[in-house]
């Protein structure tokens, strides 16, 4: 069964983007992607420092 699911993931995901496309929401969508990754880089550096002064 997995042999016949992850070669299609990537089509899957193609059609997730299409369909925010037709919607209008791609820039909605990718406002929130990168106010997460902003978010994720931050603490992953916040943690580095508390790591480096203990």
């Amino acid at each position: 069964m997995n042999t016949v699911i992850i070669p299609f993931l990537p089509t899957h995901i193609l059609g997730i983007f299409v369909k925010w496309t037709q919607g209008g929401q791609v820039g909605a969508i990718i406002s929130v992607f990168l106010k997460v990754l902003i978010m994720i880089i931050a603490l992953h550096l916040l943690m580095l420092i508390l790591q480096l002064i203990k």
